[in-house]
């Protein structure tokens, strides 16, 4: 076609002027909450912005949890040919209140639960999740997917179905701590297609989780039981796992984040360790203080003539360019430590495991007078009481005083 006949063509020669519209969507002002979009005014004879309030529907947050709902039925309609402009305000709402009523898509189960897993592949390659949360939810999906019917309805799922879902699992013997772990899964996948309008409301909601007992402690070594430790494992000429557990006693570095670590992470003049974002349980960068037993050690074992690429405690414990995992240094340690015949059995029959080291260096650490909050950040908790939630200690100096702790 020529460019003079390009110029004068037109859409709406082809489309019909009740269809052309905008996507639909909500704005949020300091007053009034409007859904706003523009749409083809017949007595105009052109394109006009069309905004309407939503205050009456409801507090923001519950808006926000309904906007993609909200606009698909805003856009339904204008694709069949419904005009803003020759309807009134209030029919339009009617149509719309209460929210809740809105009929969500019809999605079998097994498609719903592969977007979801896709989502939380997206999820791991912009560093929001872990691979470990990654193959946690697989195996939630795997089992959920075994009990109910693949071809049933997400919408269609009761909060009914899924309490008998955690009692099937209950029956297999499962922890309350794992069952519970479940039901938060659940809660989050159906708010997550809650909030994609393939289901109206979320079932697992109202599914309360066991109160736990509280646990008792993981028991502590004594003095005399570390330092037996470390000489007994020097004495067998274990040097790397003396080192591994001389950072777990000194640094508080989780094993999931102790395999990764890597030497170019470590600054042997500043004696601290960085945790990258990446490899961080709660995904935040962080320093500790390595104290100088434990810079002596890595020096005798000549980490800081390693590549920067190569990891702390590569395959087989020892440092080098392939990649350990998380379950070496408690299987070392059930296999050639606490075990019959082992480096020291007698930890067996205490029940001290491996990261028994880390709760025993937290315990002597402010039993000998460590300032509380020196702890914290070394341990990275969000307090003292708090194991599992870490803080936000990003910018950790090496104090002096740990630097010489023994």
């Amino acid at each position: 076609m020529p460019l003079s006949e390009q110029n004068k063509f037109q859409p709406f020669d082809v489309i019909h002027s009740s269809l052309a519209f905008t996507m639909p969507r909500i704005t949020y002002g300091s007053k009034d909450t409007v859904l706003s979009f523009y749409a083809f005014d017949n007595q105009l004879g052109r394109m006009r912005r069309k905004r309407i309030k939503l205050n009456h529907l409801g507090r923001r947050w519950f808006i926000r949890r309904r906007e993609r709902e909200i606009c698909g039925r805003f856009l339904a309609l204008l694709s069949q040919g419904w005009s803003p402009f020759e309807d009134r305000h209030d029919t339009i709402l009617t149509r719309l209140d209460p929210v809740v009523d809105i009929v969500a898509t019809a999605v079998p189960l097994s498609v719903a639960v592969q977007r979801y897993n896709d989502f939380v592949d997206s999820e791991v390659e912009r560093k929001v999740l872990s691979k470990a949360t990654r193959l946690t939810y697989l195996s939630y999906s795997a089992k959920l997917l075994s009990y109910l019917p693949s071809s049933i309805s997400s919408s269609d799922i009761t909060t009914v179905d899924l309490v008998g879902f955690i009692d099937s699992m209950k029956e297999q013997k499962l922890s309350p701590k794992y069952c519970n772990s479940v039901i938060g899964w659940l809660k989050t996948v159906f708010a997550w297609m809650l909030e994609r309008g393939i289901v109206s409301n979320n079932p697992a909601s109202p599914i309360k989780t066991e109160t736990l007992a509280r646990q008792q402690g993981r028991p502590t070594l004594t003095d005399c039981e570390r330092e037996s430790l470390f000489d007994r494992l020097r004495q067998h000429d274990r040097l790397e796992f003396l080192l591994a557990c001389m950072m777990e006693y000194y640094t508080y570095i989780r094993p999931n984040e102790l395999y990764r670590v890597r030497v170019r992470y470590i600054n042997i003049k500043e004696q601290t360790v960085t945790i990258p974002a990446e490899i961080s349980k709660n995904r935040k960068s962080a320093k500790v203080t390595v104290p100088s037993v434990v810079v002596d050690l890595m020096k005798e074992l000549g980490i800081d003539r390693h590549r920067g690429d190569d990891y702390l405690f590569g395959k087989g414990l020892k440092c080098g360019p392939t990649i350990g995992n998380a379950k070496q240094f408690g299987r070392f340690w059930e296999r050639h430590v606490a075990c019959k015949g082992g480096i020291y059995p007698e930890l067996e029959e205490r029940g001290i495991v491996f990261y028994s080291l880390k709760n025993s260096g937290i315990t002597d650490m402010l039993q000998r007078g460590v300032p509380s909050a020196v702890v914290r950040d070394q341990a990275r908790h969000q307090d003292l009481s708090t194991t599992e939630i870490y803080g936000r200690s990003s910018a950790l100096k090496a104090p002096d005083g740990l630097k010489d702790y023994r």
